[in-house]
């Protein structure tokens, strides 16, 4: 409660007085009620009446009481009465639990009790209304409990005491502690012995140690020393790998990067040639695109398909590393090209680009089976990813050469079209206007034939009639007019034959390309060529040696251009075998050689006649249109002119001429097998 009273003191001062309401404290007050000097105060417990007249002595000395005393929780060692003397207590005897009470009863529950043990705690606790305190494991010696309470009115009564002493355990005597240095120096002796056993025992071991640890230490030098030259062999790779990715990034050609490459594989040392194949889709093979160390005539005739390549080199190899192959057997290969080298020990590298496979590096060495060793497959492993990107970079140069080539044909086509379209808009216009007149020349000149018989014919019959003077005067003039007839029409057959030249020459567009038997082509059109030759000059007579290559087959022609190329060179070959024959020479006998062959994708075809030659300072004209070296008559000049055109502008071929003067002409027709 908040309630305090006021009293007066002798000099009349008010003094304030909380002790009067301690004992209700706590009470819960709901009214007061006052009564002349005396104050009723209602709650829920009852009715408490305060009288200020009453007169009550709140400094009452009380007394604080021990009741008693218990060891080892449950023995009683005191009961109530005031001990004269120390108690003892044995060693075991250390758990002591005191019981204390106060004469103080002015409030039941509100006496609070303050201790300390001496001995023990260090001060007096805090006040508490717990009436017991328990002592445990408490050590030997003398100890004194003291306890005192205090009473509501926060008087404190008196002291209680209680002295007591805890024997020194046996084993703590002073007679032990001899007994205690004997052993220890017996124990510690034992200890000593034993320490120096297992430290000698120690010391062997730690000897051994060493031992293994300086071996190890020699092991780890030496792999530290092996691990320096392996490092400076790894910068040394990465150097070269690093050399070898500059060297393919910087070339720009498809056939330069693929050179770079097998040149740059040189770094490793057992190489001692190499090639690259690409895959041509069209055909579903291999082809080799560039090699070192090989003669280009043995290697680039090895066009293998998809399965035989994967029969050279995967099916019967070691996976040395993920697209890595050593060819354990690589007979096979070697007998496929023709070469013989029972020792050479032969890698493919398999070039995947979207899991397909579009080409293979193919490296050999020559000096042994097993010339590649471990860290030459290391090497490979490391650059292969460097050579795939150094493919697809060749492939996209591949596809961009391949399509400039096409837009070069294409510019090219197209300008010949135009020089051809020109050329015909202007031939067809000569030949239109020279067509007509020539026409009249040779109908005349036949006319005048027919004439001249007839008159032939007169002319006989007035023979004998003395008329053999005029007779022979005009018989001279007719053998006149005939020579001059046969003139006007051996030169208006030069020029109709000039004219329909012309005429073939100056076509606007060619037949279609088809698929063609390119030896049934040439062996027709020889043999052709060959007859019209002996239907205008019956004496002519030739051996014709005709050799065909059987792997060629069908390729893509126009066909009706073509046979006109065989036709003007073979047509001119008999010429030059004529002529020769008319020289008489002893021994001399005309032979025409006719091959087909197949070399490198690209088909050959050889006219050659041991006739008369062309003089060497003539060779430079014979394209040149209307040039010929055959007399008036004999040639219009326009033959090898159109030839040239469609061997190289339509077929994207070559027409090349090798001859000596008196002696031989060869022309070499030289055709891609795909156009």
């Amino acid at each position: 409660m908040g309630i305090c009273y006021y009293s007066k003191g002798k000099k009349g001062e008010l003094i304030r007085n909380n002790k009067a309401f301690g004992q209700i404290a706590d009470f819960l007050c709901w009214n007061i009620f006052n009564e002349g000097t005396s104050s009723w105060f209602c709650g829920p417990e009852g009715v408490v009446r305060y009288d200020a007249n009453v007169i009550k002595n709140y400094n009452k000395e009380f007394t604080t009481l021990l009741r008693r005393v218990y060891i080892k929780s449950d023995s009683l060692i005191f009961g109530g009465f005031k001990p004269n003397q120390k108690v003892l207590l044995k060693a075991d005897e250390n758990t002591i639990k005191f019981e204390y009470s106060s004469t103080s009863f002015e409030k039941k529950g509100k006496t609070k009790y303050q201790f300390i043990l001496e001995g023990f705690d260090k001060s007096w606790s805090e006040w508490t209304e717990n009436t017991q305190k328990e002592y445990t494991n408490l050590s030997s010696g003398e100890y004194t409990f003291k306890v005192r309470s205090k009473n509501v009115f926060d008087n404190i009564g008196s002291v209680a005491e209680y002295n007591f002493v805890i024997e020194t355990p046996w084993y703590k005597s002073l007679w032990m502690y001899p007994f205690y240095i004997i052993i220890t120096l017996f124990v510690i002796i034992i200890i000593v012995r034993l320490r120096s056993r297992q430290l000698m025992k120690e010391k062997k071991e730690l000897e051994q140690i060493i031992t293994e640890r300086t071996a190890e230490v020699i092991i780890q030098k030496e792999e530290i020393e092996q691990k320096s030259v392996e490092l400076e062999s790894k910068n040394d790779e990465l150097e070269k790998i690093n050399d070898f990715v500059k060297s393919i990034n910087s070339e720009l050609s498809l056939t330069s990067l693929l050179h770079a490459i097998l040149i740059k594989l040189k770094i490793i040392r057992s190489i001692d040639r190499a090639f690259v194949m690409l895959k041509n889709n069209s055909k579903n093979t291999f082809e080799v695109k560039s090699s070192i160390g090989w003669n280009e005539a043995e290697i680039n005739i090895f066009t293998p398909d998809v399965n035989e390549a994967e029969s050279l080199f995967l099916a019967k190899s070691e996976e040395v590393y993920e697209d890595i192959y050593f060819v354990k057997n690589n007979n096979e290969f070697i007998e496929k090209i023709n070469t013989k080298n029972e020792n050479s020990s032969t890698v493919a590298i398999v070039v995947r680009i979207e899991k397909e496979i579009e080409g293979y590096l193919i490296i050999e060495s020559l000096k042994k089976r097993s010339s590649f060793n471990q860290k030459d497959f290391e090497l490979l492993k490391n650059i292969k990813e460097h050579i795939i990107s150094a493919f697809i970079k060749s492939r996209i140069l591949f596809n961009l050469e391949e399509t400039l080539d096409n837009l070069k044909d294409t510019q090219q086509q197209l300008i010949q079209s135009e020089k051809l379209a020109s050329l015909g808009q202007l031939t067809a216009g000569i030949a239109h206007e020279i067509q007509n007149p020539l026409n009249f020349v040779n109908n005349f000149s036949s006319l005048s034939f027919e004439l001249i018989e007839e008159l032939k014919e007169s002319l006989e019959k007035v023979k004998g009639h003395d008329l053999d003077d005029v007779v022979d005067d005009m018989d001279d003039v007719v053998n006149i007019i005939n020579d001059n007839i046969k003139k006007i029409n051996e030169h208006g057959k030069r020029a109709s034959s000039i004219v329909k030249n012309m005429l073939q020459h100056s076509r606007g567009k060619s037949g279609e390309f088809q698929k063609t038997d390119i030896n049934a082509l040439v062996a027709e059109y020889v043999n052709l060529a060959y007859h019209g030759t002996r239907a205008e000059n019956k004496d002519f007579n030739t051996t014709i040696n005709a050799n065909y290559d059987e792997k060629i087959g069908k390729i893509n022609i126009v066909p009706q251009d073509f046979s006109r190329v065989i036709l003007n060179i073979v047509n001119n070959a008999c010429y030059a075998l004529t002529e020769k024959a008319k020289m008489n020479i002893s021994g001399y006998k005309p032979n025409l050689d006719i091959s087909t062959k197949l070399k490198d994708s690209i088909i050959e075809i050889q006219i050659r006649d041991n006739g008369t030659g062309i003089p060497q300072s003539l060779l430079d004209k014979i394209y040149n249109p209307f040039f010929t070296t055959k007399p008036t008559g004999k040639g219009t000049g326009l033959g090898l002119s159109m030839s040239y055109d469609i061997i190289t502008k339509l077929h994207k071929g070559k027409l090349i001429v090798n001859t000596k003067d008196g002696e031989f002409t060869e022309f070499i027709i030289s055709i891609p097998c795909e156009l």
